[in-house]
């Protein structure tokens, strides 16, 4: 139980089911949580437990501790998924800013102590500390190892592709229809801010860069451009996320989560948009605090030469577009 699906048949439900399921949760609906994410014993889906969509600012943790359920708290943090770092977006309560707060945090500003001590004193299921950051991306864009793009293209619907999603079509033929989306007309401005409230609680930095692009232009090259900057961090984040889809049964993070709307669209302009690959001048937007890292990891090479000067190779590279290209 629990598994994403391999193909795009997945996105529709889960849209639906994500937006039952947190309307239910601002309602305190609780069993009807339950019924759609599952119980720790029994997960139905539990990679959508650390997700916050497009129209909420909050999780289901966080949402749970503004009802001071202390019940719902428990079955949460019980499910071996369950991230308790969740950070929220950035926002304002009745009690004040909850910006990049996590669910022990907002309690604590509401004064419910019980529910607080209830997070802090839980230990979570011990995850892999030291993943692998290098993402290779050597396999099928249709296979399991891309379940966080279909998250994301549920979670962010609206933003991303309003419309019905074929069940019938290929990740990647999807991802073009995605794509022609946001490059049309002023569709951009809506990814813009989506991508830049998702990234407020990973990076901060990153996230004000994002929300001031003004023209679509800018917002491509930023994408890229914050990739590039090394004190973003957002590229060991980026491919830690991507490696993670490897684990046996897709366990996202919450940063993996906050992350997905901006690694969506840094893929989307990777291997849709013709001014960075045709020609392939992805350094033209670039930062170069350290020129390993202008191409993204999990990008397929052509070796074109290889020379050496003073002692020193230099190994010269054609970026290969696997997607979108044509």
């Amino acid at each position: 139980m629990g598994a994403i699906s391999s193909s795009t048949r997945s996105i529709e439900q889960d849209h639906k089911d994500i937006q039952s399921m947190f309307l239910a949760a601002k309602m305190g609906k609780w069993p009807d949580v339950w019924r759609i994410l599952g119980t720790p014993g029994r997960p139905l889906k539990p990679y959508l437990i650390n997700i916050i969509p497009e129209d909420r600012r909050w999780g289901l943790l966080q949402q749970a501790v503004w009802w001071n359920n202390s019940s719902a708290i428990k079955t949460l943090i019980q499910f071996q998924t369950c991230d308790k770092d969740l950070k929220a977006k950035d926002g304002i309560s009745e009690k004040g800013p909850t910006g990049g707060h996590t669910a022990q945090q907002i309690a604590e500003l509401f004064g419910y102590l019980e529910v607080s001590n209830i997070i802090k004193n839980h230990i979570p299921s011990q995850r892999e500390e030291n993943i692998d950051t290098y993402y290779d991306g050597n396999s099928s864009i249709e296979n399991e190892e891309y379940g966080l793009f279909r998250i994301t293209l549920a979670a962010y619907k609206r933003a991303f592709h309003p419309s019905h999603v074929d069940k019938t079509k290929q990740l990647s033929v999807l991802l073009n229809d995605v794509f022609k989306h946001v490059d049309t007309g002023n569709n951009w401005m809506a990814v813009r801010d989506k991508v830049a409230q998702a990234l407020f609680s990973s990076c901060e930095e990153a996230s004000k860069v994002v929300s001031q692009c003004t023209t679509k232009s800018d917002f491509y090259k930023r994408i890229v451009n914050v990739y590039t900057d090394e004190t973003t961090q957002l590229y060991t984040n980026m491919n830690t996320a991507l490696r993670r889809q490897r684990d046996t049964g897709f366990k996202p993070t919450a940063n993996d989560l906050a992350l997905g709307p901006y690694i969506l669209m840094f893929h989307l302009l990777l291997f849709c948009w013709r001014d960075l690959w045709q020609p392939l001048n992805i350094e033209d937007y670039a930062c170069y605090t350290e020129k390993e890292r202008v191409y993204p990891a999990g990008a397929q090479f052509l070796i074109k030469r290889r020379s050496t000067k003073d002692g020193v190779p230099t190994i010269h590279l054609k970026l290969l577009a696997c997607l979108g290209s044509e």
